[in-house]
């Protein structure tokens, strides 16, 4: 799925939280990629880490499980010790992206904090001027309260959810359509209830509605509507199918209703459009 993200809005919504806040904080999609982040450039201990290579990937490995393992909101350290935390942002269906703040530590002892980034460091065999230079970064790093990082991520929560509500990221609408065609087309037999295209597509209802309606003008019970009397269309013009089993192909198992919708579209009922059209070049 193809996703637009509203860059504007996303970044002062980031920009206003961590102005109140002073956390780095980055919105990233779900393949896990950042999007974007205030302030842009990574903390000086993170960006000197992740010069090395291994510690690069075990880096990204590290957010990669973070996000994969989120449901509600995470705080956690990273592999080198340094504390961060994600929320998902969803809707009822699917997971749209990922809010994160981090590159930050708490307020147990700083000297063990160290001591644990520390001996990570040296697992990855970083030499003794480099590790003098990350101790001083490290300290660099902002200091929160437990409490503080815990209410902090109650925030964050409420903005992951502000993200999706104010559709900041959005499927993108022509990749919407397709999609939803492709949804109602492959099951025109069944009942297509708006609780299941909209678990087909991952989107929530208030969501597929207002988009659908922006890109079409239509509701999506019109447009299932509209894709029904098409297919029904086709099969009353390709195949000597009776009439009751196309209305049942085409998801209308009430003979008299298929005939009261059909004509309300078309002016006639199946067996005149059969009659008018039918081998007509």
């Amino acid at each position: 799925m193809r996703y637009q993200y509203n860059m504007e809005r996303l970044t002062k919504l980031l920009r206003d939280f961590y102005r109140v806040s002073g956390v780095r904080i980055g919105v990233f999609s779900r393949e896990y990629r950042q999007i974007a982040a205030i302030p842009e450039a990574a903390s000086r201990f993170c960006t000197r880490l992740r010069q090395y290579p291994a510690i690069a990937q075990q880096c990204l490995d590290c957010d990669a499980h973070a996000f994969r393992d989120c449901r509600e909101f995470s705080i956690y350290r990273c592999h080198m010790g340094i504390v961060e935390a994600v929320a998902p942002i969803v809707n009822d269906y699917t997971t749209y992206g990922y809010l994160m703040i981090g590159q930050l530590l708490d307020d147990t002892s700083l000297e063990e904090q160290w001591s644990h980034t520390r001996a990570q460091c040296l697992r990855y065999q970083v030499p003794a001027n480099v590790l003098e230079e990350l101790q001083t970064f490290f300290y660099e790093l902002p200091i929160r309260q437990t409490e503080y990082i815990r209410s902090a991520t109650e925030l964050v929560k409420i903005c992951a959810r502000f993200i999706w509500m104010e559709d900041l990221i959005a499927l993108q609408q022509d990749d919407l359509m397709k999609r939803l065609y492709a949804v109602i087309d492959e099951n025109l037999a069944a009942p297509l209830t708006i609780d299941f295209i909209c678990q087909a597509l991952h989107m929530g209802k208030t969501s597929l509605a207002g988009a659908v309606k922006k890109v079409s003008g239509a509701t999506v019970g019109q447009i299932v509507r509209e894709r029904r009397i098409a297919a029904a269309k086709k099969l009353l013009l390709t195949t000597d199918r009776p009439i009751n089993e196309i209305a049942g192909a085409c998801g209308v198992s009430d003979y008299n209703y298929f005939t009261k919708v059909f004509k309300s579209e078309t002016q006639q009922t199946p067996r005149e459009f059969r009659l008018r059209w039918k081998n007509v070049d």
